[in-house]
């Protein structure tokens, strides 16, 4: 199963948030009818933040788990050739997409990179980027760089 991206509007944003286990926005998977591929202008970064890793991602919830439990809690955004599929298995992607980036693994405890956040390179062409989070490879993302 691929990503039908002709639903999915462009969005200008800065950043993208890892919460609940999904990118917002850019999430493959994301439900409803108007999703949006986060896209910045070339020469410029889209943050993401793990938020997953931070107590105010669980704010409200009556489960709240506990603070070690959230710093254990690590994302990466790491690039696989697109369309990057949904199903993992036989079609567990690979980090070999275009741009070859890797956030590492984003989090505040021990073996994360010992930040929350992380820009893609500047340096990026203009076109369509997608990834998925090596540590949780059911999910996946996209954004773009436009002109």
């Amino acid at each position: 199963m691929t990503a039908d991206l002709s639903r999915f509007k462009n969005c200008n944003r800065s950043q993208v948030l890892i919460a609940g286990f999904d990118y917002l926005p850019g999430d493959l998977t994301s439900p409803g009818s108007n999703p949006c591929v986060p896209t910045v202008t070339r020469g410029h970064s889209l943050t993401f933040v793990n938020s997953d890793a931070n107590q105010n991602g669980f704010l409200g919830n009556p489960l709240s788990p506990s603070p070690a439990y959230i710093q254990s809690i690590f994302h990466t955004v790491t690039s696989c050739q697109g369309p990057c599929g949904y199903d993992t298995g036989i079609s567990y992607p690979l980090a070999n997409g275009t741009g070859s980036y890797d956030s590492g693994q984003l989090g505040a405890g021990l073996p994360a990179v010992g930040r929350l956040d992380w820009s893609t390179p500047k340096s990026l062409k203009p076109g369509t980027y997608y990834f998925f989070c090596r540590i949780h490879p059911f999910m996946r993302g996209v954004f773009r760089v436009i002109q």
